[in-house]
């Protein structure tokens, strides 16, 4: 697990290389969604999102493990999960406001 925060600009970058990502990526992500959700993760987040923050032995290893493909794999795939719940959320938000003639309220917080 890298201990390492990443800076403001990797950030933005692992951001951007996630809205920018091909078909395969999108179906490889999407993949790895689903299991985060049927292991009780959250919807739209990634296993690798949930692991970063974890600390439990599985967690570490796991970390570790990715880590050694791509440094910072965890916080990297948290800047990926935001970048693509902030573009899901614009996106449904102009719907909405389309729809319905008035923009929706945001949820302040998770039921």
């Amino acid at each position: 697990m890298s201990n390492t925060p990443l800076t403001p600009q990797q950030i933005q970058e692992a951001q951007q290389r996630a809205l920018h990502e091909d078909y395969f990526q999108r179906v490889i992500g999407a993949f790895d969604v689903f299991w985060d959700v049927v292991t009780d993760g959250l919807p739209d987040e990634t296993i690798s999102s949930r692991v970063e923050r974890h600390h439990s032995l599985l967690a570490r290893v796991l970390n570790h493990i990715c880590d050694a493909f791509q440094t910072s794999h965890g916080q990297m795939a948290q800047a990926g999960d935001l970048a693509r719940a902030k573009q899901t959320m614009e996106t449904e938000v102009q719907a909405l406001t389309q729809e319905t003639g008035q923009a929706p309220p945001i949820p302040k917080e998770t039921p």
